[in-house]
């Protein structure tokens, strides 16, 4: 073999291991990074395990990036959805009907938005075997299992809330309708008995008659003229007057003295007419409409003002007492505010014009109107001690069951001059 051969093999060998040197170089370094690679793989795979493995278990998670809030804000909405009861309406909440109705809506709001949201937009920025190991223990836990079941759970929630506010908006468009106690509900109409029976909440409902008994609607006239003076809406206009003196007597009611309101039970429909202050008019043009009827009325006087001019004068008084239509009240002396008056004051103002109305008419006077409605704890002391029954100015009827056979605050309904004909009859029917 010549010499260029020998030197042709000896290159050829060299550049044969020179490459496999670099193949084994290439190979062990890309080795080495593979290995280093996988370590640092592993490293972070467990470190993403301890950060968010307890989440399979339910437990709050410590760490502080996006997942992890993620994943406790799941924890947070499935304990609120499962921690939370919302029950059907019950009669406390009736009882505060406008702080229920806040109540409720907020809390709607609140559930409204518990919503698990998707995971999947915050792995973008991971790697996939990251988003491998965050999936395995997300999918892993139960909370993510109930997702589905707390889905259902919240709209049970928000359905029981929807019906709830449903009846209480109902209530609201009925509160003339029905009264609540703290142990049922007493209704006025058995067209509200019907509608809120529907909704079957276990809730008591007494008849009004049932609960309070029957009821005594009290009229509050002053004057009856269609000339006014001084503040109008005192004024019932005489046509007006007749008409409503007129419905009572065609529809069958039953006209009370203030003293006879103990026998408004044994009547079907009782009503009790007042007057107060002791005008002209009541003689000459109420009490001839009301006597063509057969009515009674009641009429508190100031004693100070008999002037027959504005007001009646003594014999007009006496006359309508003889009658026998018409019971002598007292309205005071002077017409005063009684709660701005010594205890001696008082005393004389509801004693003086007592024994002067006692006199004049020659009949006990046990009934009195508080001016203005205004009194104190004095005048009611007083009053016990010489009247039996006295009136407010305060809107409302009295019941047969809740009035006591002394009452010295009894409810009245104002007959003004702006009164509808549908109000005078909501108000004796």
């Amino acid at each position: 073999m010549n010499k260029k051969k020998v030197l042709l093999i000896l290159i050829v060998v060299f550049i044969f291991f020179l490459v496999m040197g670099i193949i084994l170089f290439n190979y062990k370094k890309h080795s080495d990074e593979r290995k280093k690679s996988t370590e640092e793989q592993q490293k972070r795979v467990q470190e993403i395990k301890d950060s968010y493995s307890n989440y399979i278990t339910g437990e709050k998670l410590e760490c502080n990036d996006k997942i992890c809030n993620l994943l406790n804000e799941y924890i947070d909405i499935h304990q609120q959805i499962n921690d939370l009861e919302v029950t059907d309406l019950e009669l406390s909440e009736i009882n505060n009907i406008d702080n229920s109705i806040t109540v409720y809506n907020n809390l709607k709001d609140t559930i409204s938005s518990w919503n698990y949201d998707n995971i999947d937009k915050y792995l973008k920025k991971y790697q996939d075997y990251e988003k491998k190991t965050i999936l395995e223990i997300y999918n892993s836990s139960e909370i993510t299992k109930s997702f589905k079941n707390d889905e259902k759970a919240k709209s049970e929630l928000l359905k029981t809330i929807d019906n709830n506010l449903e009846i209480l908006d109902f209530l609201v468009e009925n509160d003339a309708n029905f009264i609540s106690t703290n142990y049922n509900i007493i209704y006025v109409t058995e067209e509200f008995k019907k509608e809120f029976s529907k909704y079957d909440l276990g809730i008591t409902l007494v008849s009004i008659e049932e609960a309070y008994g029957k009821k005594i609607p009290i009229l509050t006239y002053h004057g009856v003229d269609d000339n006014v003076w001084g503040n109008s809406s005192l004024f019932v206009r005489p046509g007006n007057f007749e008409n409503q003196m007129q419905y009572l007597y065609e529809n069958g009611y039953k006209t009370l003295f203030l003293s006879e309101i103990g026998q408004a039970a044994y009547y079907d429909k009782p009503v009790i007419i007042t007057f107060d202050d002791g005008y002209l008019d009541m003689y000459t043009i109420a009490y001839p409409i009301m006597k063509a009827r057969n009515i009674k009325s009641n009429m508190f006087i100031i004693t100070d003002w008999l002037d027959g001019s504005v007001y009646m004068n003594p014999s007009m008084v006496k006359e309508l007492s003889d009658s026998g239509l018409v019971e002598i009240g007292s309205h005071t002396v002077s017409h005063v505010h009684l709660n701005t008056l010594s205890y001696e004051e008082q005393e004389y103002q509801l004693k003086t014009s007592k024994e002067y109305l006692e006199n004049l008419i020659g009949k006990e006077v046990n009934t009195i109107a508080y001016p203005y409605g205004q009194r104190n704890i004095d005048t009611l002391n007083i009053a016990r001690n010489y009247y039996r029954f006295a009136v407010t100015t305060e809107s409302g009827a009295n019941y047969t069951k809740t009035y006591n056979g002394s009452s010295l605050l009894l409810r009245r309904f104002n007959m003004q001059r702006g009164t509808s004909f549908e109000s005078f009859k909501s108000f004796v029917g």
